[in-house]
C-alpha cells in the first residue's frame, strides 16, 4: 500500500514539475486534446490572455493564473463547474469580464455552476443562492431575474 502511494506521489510530483516547465499554450493544447475541445484560444481571448499563451506559468501574475484556471475548466465543457472565488484575485474590470464569460457559457453550454464567493453581489447572477455562516446553511433563495456581471455592484 505504502509503495503504491509513494509511486503515485512521485508521478504526481514529476507531472507537476513537467507541467510548470511548459509554456501556457502547450498546457492549453494538452487540456484541449484531453477534453476534445479546440476552443481554448477563444477562451484565452475571452479572459484577456491571448497575448500570454507563449508565457510560462511562473511568468503569469496570480490574477492571470486564476483566469487561466477558469478558462481551462470551461474548455473541458463540464456538466457541473465548481468555482472557488473565481474573481477573488482580479480587479473589477477583469473580474466582471471573467464572471460574464462564466455566466454566458453557463447558458450556452447548459452546465450547472456552483460558486463560492465572499462578494455577495455575485449572488445576483445565480438562479439559486445558498448563504452560509460558520459552516451552516443560513438561507436558500431564488433569483427571479438574474443580473449580468455588468449589472451588479462590485
Amino acid at each position: 500500500m505504502k509503495s503504491n502511494l509513494r509511486k503515485a506521489l512521485a508521478l504526481l510530483l514529476t507531472l507537476m514539475m513537467v507541467l510548470t516547465s511548459l509554456p501556457t499554450s502547450a498546457l492549453a493544447d494538452a487540456v484541449a486534446d484531453l477534453a476534445n475541445n479546440r476552443e481554448y484560444k477563444e477562451l484565452a481571448d475571452a479572459v484577456g490572455l491571448s497575448d500570454k499563451l507563449k508565457k510560462y506559468p511562473s511568468e503569469l501574475s496570480g490574477g492571470e493564473q486564476q483566469r487561466v484556471a477558469v478558462a481551462r475548466a470551461l474548455a473541458k465543457r463540464p456538466k457541473i463547474l465548481f468555482l472557488d472565488e473565481p474573481t477573488g484575485a482580479l480587479d473589477e474590470k477583469t473580474g466582471r469580464q471573467v464572471l460574464d464569460l462564466i455566466c454566458r457559457l453557463r447558458e450556452e453550454y447548459g452546465f450547472t455552476a456552483v460558486m463560492v464567493t465572499h462578494n455577495a453581489n455575485i449572488a445576483e447572477t445565480a438562479d439559486t443562492v445558498v448563504r452560509m455562516n460558520s459552516g451552516l446553511i443560513e438561507s436558500v433563495s431564488e433569483n427571479n431575474v438574474r443580473k449580468t456581471a455588468y449589472e451588479i455592484g462590485w
